[in-house]
């Protein structure tokens, strides 16, 4: 793969500065990397690659419950930010399949059905099987001190992560179509580049939805006029309030 490809230059900079050297681009599978082994860990390890105020709550979770038998689905990653919604993410090692975003969607409708009490559950196991002994109402008590507000109405709304090292036109299409429709989907784009020596690197980047670059943009116009706080009224927030925002999670609140 060329560096044109990814629209990025990673440079190794050594001599005090005299010498830049070109890191080639690379796959995660060229690198010998796998997705559950090292990329899943390493969003662990740094849930800010989900978005901020993420926080890890199970990973391979497969606790379906349905009449007449269990799906085998298993999700990549849970986690839970900070306004109590849940964040489920689906990890690709390569190029996202054309139909990874519907997989995604079928994982959030599964996991909006959880509650408080059964994510607490979920994340006790989480915690003391990897080697920090939790007790249901221990976590329960994290959850809550990471997410104030979070319950079961804020949990049956989860947004969504799709991390790959790339994404086709065709989920490209389908994932702004989703999003103009109000359902909170991100993609997240990783890149791995690895030296001479085999040092890989990998950088992540969230590839949509897109920073708002009109607010940056400069247009001729009149100035916009600012209304003063002091004419503003003011109304106190519920935690009722707060609670039906968050259900409503558009690009707007």
């Amino acid at each position: 793969m060329d560096s044109a490809d990814t629209g990025e230059v990673l440079l190794a900079i050594s001599d005090g500065g005299d010498t830049a050297e070109a890191v080639s681009v690379t796959t995660l599978q060229a690198a010998g990397l796998m997705e559950r082994a090292h990329l899943q860990e390493w969003v662990v390890a740094h849930p800010g690659i989900l978005g901020s105020g993420v926080k890890i709550v199970a990973v391979e979770y497969a606790g379906w419950v349905v009449a007449g038998g269990a799906p085998k689905d298993r999700l990549d990653v849970l986690g839970l930010d900070t306004d109590g919604r849940l964040v489920v993410a689906e990890l690709k090692r390569g190029i996202a399949p054309d139909t990874v975003e519907m997989q995604a969607i079928k994982y959030a409708a599964m996991a909006s059905r959880f509650k408080v009490d059964t994510l607490a559950q979920v994340h006790a196991d989480y915690s003391t099987a990897r080697g920090t002994p939790m007790t249901p109402e221990q976590a329960a008590e994290a959850l809550q001190a990471h997410a104030e507000l979070v319950s079961d109405d804020t949990l049956a709304n989860p947004r969504v992560v799709v991390v790959a090292q790339g994404f086709t036109p065709i989920v490209m299409s389908s994932v702004v179509w989703l999003a103009d429709r109000g359902v909170d989907l991100s993609l997240v784009r990783f890149q791995p580049y690895q030296q001479a020596n085999g040092q890989v690197f990998v950088t992540f980047s969230r590839l949509y939805p897109l920073p708002d670059l009109e607010k940056s943009m400069i247009a001729p116009g009149a100035p916009t006029s600012e209304v003063s706080s002091e004419k503003l009224p003011t109304t106190e927030w519920s935690v009722a309030d707060l609670v039906g925002l968050g259900r409503v999670a558009n690009t707007v609140t």
